[in-house]
């Protein structure tokens, strides 16, 4: 009769082991963006961007020109005439 009901215990111990679900591992989902011509490196006037700038960034925009104007993928002076194709930067 103890052999019966050890078996028993051992049998549901066996089934409830079989029907855990072992846990998902993480998932890592990488984006990358490819941009035509060449884009400066971050520049340290990155590291003060508001929304807006987030924004005309996310729109493809490798820089965003606060204090000047857009000129092919750098900012210049309001004051200076761009010779420059257009570019990736963006005025803000």
């Amino acid at each position: 009769m103890i052999a019966m009901l050890i078996s028993m215990v051992v049998a549901a111990t066996a089934f409830a082991a079989e029907t855990r679900a072992e846990p998902q591992p993480s998932q890592v989902f990488i984006q990358e963006i490819a941009f035509e011509g060449e884009c400066p490196a971050v520049a340290p006037e990155f590291s003060t961007l508001t929304a807006d700038d987030g924004q005309l960034l996310a729109q493809g925009c490798c820089k965003v020109c606060r204090k000047g104007k857009a000129c092919g993928n750098s900012c210049i002076s309001r004051n200076y005439t761009c010779h420059r194709p257009p570019g990736c930067a963006c005025d803000g």
